[in-house]
């Protein structure tokens, strides 16, 4: 089934897949077994990105949906989209119950989608509730947000762990590790 006539994505207006293909961009790296909390501003674009492990996140709602809601008080944003990205085992029912706290919190910002991501595919919660299959992921080429990150000179490295070790102090010198420059872009 092609994502644009999934009834998830034809009721919310919203396709996921771009979004999800350009999560590793936002994020420096591939997450495993985590919790993503993209915010959305007014203009359609990402004004924060949030990563919680996925243990984490399961095993203490509370203190996941309070983490999400200080965040969402500090940027405003219009929309939120939780994605349960890269985890091991079927992660809909806890999803589902971490999506119904946070859309039942007065606090929150509309729950624009929440679903789940692998490598390949997405799935969101109502998707799957309707029958759908998973669809596959598009290209990042078809990503409007990856391609942006991308121009912006971002490029994701395979795993969190690789992240910290670019940024790590360095042994002798205290201080972190900066990277080599690469023309106008910022360290």
């Amino acid at each position: 089934m092609n994502p644009h006539s999934c009834p998830d994505v034809r009721a919310t207006g919203f396709d996921p897949g771009p979004l999800v293909v350009a999560i590793p961009y936002l994020m420096g790296f591939h997450p495993q077994d985590s919790l993503v909390a993209v915010m959305i501003g007014d203009d359609q674009r990402v004004v924060l990105t949030l990563r919680l492990d996925w243990a984490a996140a399961t095993t203490h709602p509370s203190a996941t949906m309070a983490a999400i809601q200080q965040r969402c008080a500090a940027v405003d944003p219009a929309a939120v989209v939780l994605v349960a990205a890269g985890c091991s085992g079927d992660p809909t029912d806890p999803l589902g119950q971490l999506a119904a706290s946070f859309a039942a919190s007065g606090e929150s910002p509309r729950l624009l989608w929440a679903g789940h991501a692998t490598a390949k595919s997405w799935i969101g919660l109502s998707c799957a509730a309707a029958g759908c299959a998973a669809h596959p992921l598009p290209t990042v080429a078809a990503s409007e947000p990856a391609l942006q990150l991308i121009v912006a000179g971002a490029a994701p490295l395979p795993r969190r762990a690789d992240v910290v070790a670019e940024v790590q102090s360095g042994p002798d010198s205290g201080s972190i590790r900066v990277p080599s420059s690469s023309g106008d872009r910022e360290v």
